[in-house]
């Protein structure tokens, strides 16, 4: 079996009231994801720890350069160069939590997404955006754990 690298990233989310389809956590960048420069590794799963306890559904979007999907607080958008950054995304569900009475938790496995590299980086980029419900979350209520192979 493959070793597994847990990647640890609080998402800079919009601290506020947020509408479906609004930018929950505009592009940001994911560090050190990579080994080495240029690479491509598989996503196996993915850890969200929702410290604010919203439980909405929300896709975690993975791109391979900055770009702009929208502002935090307002509809998600991106140009076609933007979109052809992107190189997958999650759908967490509100099915795929469960309450820890004060925070909600989902643990997404069995995933195989490939990731490629930012070029000449070992960075990856991520955005947040929210899919359902008027949530509102503080500015690094929602954790991340990425498994990566």
């Amino acid at each position: 079996m493959a070793k597994l690298d847990l990647i640890d990233h609080t998402l800079s989310s919009f601290a506020g009231i947020l509408a479906d389809n609004d930018v929950i956590a505009a592009t940001e960048e994911i560090q050190h994801v990579f080994r080495a420069k240029n690479q491509t590794r598989m996503l196996r799963t993915i850890t969200l720890l929702d410290e604010d306890d919203q439980i909405q559904d929300i896709d975690l979007i993975f791109l391979n350069a900055s770009g702009s999907v929208g502002a935090e607080d307002a509809a998600f958008s991106m140009t076609d160069a933007v979109a052809r950054t992107v190189i997958g995304y999650v759908s967490i569900v509100i099915a795929d939590y469960i309450d820890l009475a004060n925070q909600g938790f989902v643990y997404k496995t069995g995933l195989a997404l490939p990731l490629k590299s930012v070029a000449d980086s070992t960075s990856l980029y991520i955005a947040a955006v929210c899919r359902s419900g008027t949530p509102t979350y503080t500015a690094s209520g929602l954790k991340l754990r990425l498994g990566i192979e």
